[in-house]
């Protein structure tokens, strides 16, 4: 396992450990280590719980109404959606095309990797984790 946290800018939490449904996220000098159970969404130093509600139209709405800002700063949002892959239907995915970022949808383990790598990289990026 390579330790990434040194190639972090400022204001950047890396997930240091999964194991469902909790995960715990680090700073750049760990000294900030927190323990959360998902479903979270997160972006920059912000990790706060998400709703209990896995139904894609209506993430997509609460996205829009309460993280308009931080989806809108990001590059990309990255969103782990449990075990499996999630289908999503016409009526869905324009809901989530209306969003101000780009997005891609993932099981949560293959979200986490993909997460860590991209702000690994110094992108802005937000996520949401089930």
């Amino acid at each position: 396992m390579v330790d990434i946290t040194p190639l972090l800018g400022d204001g950047a939490l890396i997930i240091q450990s999964f194991r469902h449904p909790y995960i715990i996220l680090t700073d750049r000098d760990n000294q900030l280590q927190q323990e959360y159970q998902l479903p979270v969404f997160l972006h920059g130093m912000l990790c706060e719980q998400w709703y209990d509600s896995d139904d894609l139209a209506y993430i997509a709405g609460i996205l829009q109404e309460k993280y308009i800002e931080s989806i809108t700063d990001s590059h990309l949002l990255i969103v782990g959606c449990g075990d499996k892959m999630v289908k999503m239907t016409g009526d869905v995915m324009r809901l989530w095309q209306q969003l101000p970022c780009a997005f891609d949808i993932m099981p949560t383990h293959a979200a986490i990797y993909s997460y860590n790598i991209v702000v690994g990289e110094g992108r802005n990026t937000a996520a949401l984790f089930f």
